[in-house]
C-alpha cells in the first residue's frame, strides 16, 4: 500500500465478535476507524501517522500496514 499525505483511509481498530476454532481465535466483525494521513515515514514507508476522525480518546494514531489492515478510501493526486 502506498499511502500519501492527505489520503482518506480506514483501518480496523478492533472486532465486535470473535470466533474460536481448534486453530485459534479470530475476529469476524471488524470495527473501522476513519482518518486522513498526516505523515508517511521516510525510513519505513509502511509506517504512517493519521488524524482519526472518530476516535474518542486520541486524535493521532500510528499505523503500520505490515500489521494493521489499512485501506485507502480516497487518494491524493499530485499532492
Amino acid at each position: 500500500m502506498d499511502a500519501r499525505r492527505g489520503d482518506l483511509i480506514k483501518w480496523v481498530s478492533h472486532h465486535d465478535t470473535y470466533e474460536a476454532s481448534p486453530t485459534g481465535v479470530r475476529g469476524i466483525e471488524p470495527v473501522y476507524r476513519y482518518g486522513v494521513v498526516l505523515e508517511v515515514s521516510h525510513k519505513k514507508t509502511t509506517a504512517i501517522i493519521a488524524h482519526c476522525f472518530d476516535c474518542k480518546d486520541t486524535r493521532l494514531v500510528i499505523l503500520d500496514t505490515n500489521f494493521d489492515y489499512v485501506e485507502i478510501i480516497s487518494g491524493v493526486r499530485n499532492g
